[in-house]
């Protein structure tokens, strides 16, 4: 997700809004490039973090709530807003 986000932010949005044109697979190309790097670069922050989770789950110490895990709606929205 965060890979197809920065492809579209970084290639995609600055060429719809350029008055220039484009070869078609020159953007591909472009699009495939900025997706590959930004998820090769994104793994071992998800390996950290599955690592991380794991062992917060193991201890039953975990110190990150959910938003659809709080159970009084006044809370949630204090944390919403």
């Amino acid at each position: 997700m965060i890979a197809f986000v920065w492809t579209a932010a970084t290639i995609l949005l600055p060429v719809i809004h350029s008055e220039k044109t484009y070869h078609n697979l020159h953007l591909f190309a472009m699009a495939i490039e900025r997706f590959l790097f930004v998820f090769a670069i994104t793994i071992p922050f998800d390996i950290r973090d599955m690592i991380a989770d794991r062992q917060d789950y193991e201890n039953k110490e975990i110190n990150f709530t959910h938003l659809n895990k709080l159970e009084n709606t006044k809370r949630k929205d204090i944390v919403i807003f």
